[in-house]
Parts: structure tokens; sequence; C-alpha cells
């Protein structure tokens, strides 16, 4: 499988929801991108051969992960949720660092893992990303007065080559409509409000380094998903668990589909793995319906990207 770096360089502030409307994070997980990209297939191919995606993944031949920071070349992965030892136990000042602590570049990875990283950098270089803001907007309404809302939004630092990239593995056939959704899907946004203007970008793409093509597909001890996942079954469950450390995360929204039903519905509540998370073996994870009611299925993307580690 071939794996290529996406970067986007985000232009307008963007909303990536997390939890509260009145706040936004900087990444967003892998299954909003898929239902983003989805959503823009069908209007780029039509229903039948937008499914081509589900299926694509479905049979390991599309995968993405999460979206992580970077700073010009410098790629930065989810903080593994391990146990590691070293100066960390005995130093106060260094434990606060490593609590706020959610990304670390690429090339310290090795370093954290022995447990003599220093977290200080990461953390100085992560905190010129952007800036938090909120958008005070105003909800109206025919037969009684409107209501103001705040939106929560984050604002990249792309002059100063701050963004968030993507890691996508896929067949040819997988390029091909990555290639045509990205640049659609450019236009249209990605994340919430984007009918206000927000989450448009720009991207470019390069071959993933061999070093992170070998943490991808070879074997190792470790394995950690770069993207929400779950076991498509209880064996697979039984087998991901197993001498693993993991957080699990509540999924949830509403459908975003004018054909889906009269009224505005919420997806079912969806548990998944937060990427970070690492396991003692690889599992295949699955692309759920998560309808609840509604006139067609509503996909959600629980396939683990997983990267490598002794």
């Amino acid at each position: 499988m071939e794996y290529s770096i996406f970067k986007l360089s985000f232009k307008s502030p963007v909303h990536f929801g997390n939890g509260r409307l009145s706040k936004s994070g900087y990444t967003f997980c892998a299954d909003t991108l898929f239902s983003a990209m989805y959503k823009e297939a069908i209007k780029l191919y039509g229903e039948k051969e937008a499914d081509r995606l589900r299926i694509l993944a479905l049979g390991g031949e599309l995968l993405i992960s999460d979206s992580m920071p970077y700073h010009n070349d410098t790629l930065y992965l989810p903080k593994p949720i391990i146990h590691i030892s070293g100066e960390r136990e005995s130093n106060s000042s260094m434990k606060k660092q490593f609590k706020k602590l959610q990304f670390i570049p690429v090339g310290d990875m090795e370093a954290f893992l022995r447990g003599d990283y220093d977290p200080s950098e990461a953390l100085d270089d992560l905190k010129c990303l952007g800036v938090s803001g909120t958008a005070e907007k105003s909800a109206v309404f025919i037969d009684k007065d409107s209501e103001p809302y705040s939106v929560g939004t984050f604002t990249f630092d792309s002059d100063n080559g701050y963004g968030s990239y993507i890691i996508f593995g896929g067949s040819d056939e997988a390029y091909d409509m990555m290639y045509d959704i990205m640049d659609s899907l450019s236009y249209t946004g990605i994340g919430g409000k984007i009918s206000s203007g927000y989450g448009s970008f720009e991207y470019t793409y390069e071959s993933a380094a061999d070093e992170m093509k070998a943490a991808l597909e070879e074997k190792h001890n470790r394995y950690m998903s770069l993207s929400v996942s779950m076991a498509a079954d209880e064996e697979q469950m039984a087998k991901a668990v197993s001498d693993s450390y993991y957080e699990l995360i509540k999924r949830s929204g509403f459908v975003s589909s004018e054909t889906y039903s009269d009224n505005q519905i919420k997806k079912r509540d969806f548990y998944c793995f937060k990427s970070g998370s690492c396991f003692s073996d690889r599992f295949t994870g699955s692309v759920f319906d998560v309808s609840d009611g509604g006139r067609h299925s509503v996909y959600r993307y629980a396939v683990p990207m997983f990267y490598g580690f002794e």
C-alpha cells in the first residue's frame, strides 16, 4: 500500500468540534474526514459510486489517520497512551509538562519511548500553532426573536508554516478518488459551520518517508492507532484489549443530510478507541452504520491506521 502525507493549510478559521459549540480544537478525527469525503463523493459521483469509499475502507484499501499538527517540515504524532518509566517519575515539573503534551514530533518518538524525552520544545512550538477565538452568531427564526450564540474557532498561523496534516494510505482506485475529493473538499471546507466559510483549505501531498512507511507496515511489538477506531466484532475486541493501553471516547452529532429525515436527528452515540491508544496486535476495525430511524444509512469510520514501535 502507498502512503502519503496530505498537508492542509487553512486560510480561514476552523471549527473542529470538541464537545461544545463555543469551543474548537485544532485537529479533527478520521471519522469526521471520512464523512466529509463521503458527502463530497456523492456530489461528484452520485450515491452508488460514492459508496466505493466504504467498500474500499472495509477491504483495507483505504486508510486515513486523524489530523495532526505540523510546522513546516516537522510532523507531529499523538502522544502514545502507554506507561513510560523515566525521569518524569521523580520530576514534578516534567510530570506537568507531559500531562499538557498531546503531540510529539515524529523524530522525537524514540526518545519519548526510552523515557528520556524533554517535552518543553514541542510544547513551546505548539503554542504558536494558532489562536483560539469565539465568533458571535445569531439564530434567526420566523415565529420568534433571533437568539445569539457563540461558535468556537481556531485560526492556524499558516503564514509561519503551521497547519494540520493527515496520512492517507490506499490502492490506485482509492487515490484516484482521494485526489478528486480533496480538490472539491478544499473549497467546501471541513469541520463545523462550513456554510459560514469555515474550514476551507489549500493542500499539498508527498509520499511518506521510508521510516514512516516502515512504522506503518512492518511487524512491531506495539501498535499505536493514528485514528479513532473500533474492533469489528467481539472476537476482534478481545484481541484488541489484551495487554493494551487505550482510552475510549464518545463520538456523536447530528446527521447532516437533507434526505435523512424531515427533522434534525442525532446519530447513535458511538464509543471508540482514541488515537494514541496502543495495542499488542493489529485489528481491522470497520465502518459502522450509526443511523437511528432515518431514511438511509449513516456511516461512522472506525478503521485503525497503526504506527508500530518496539
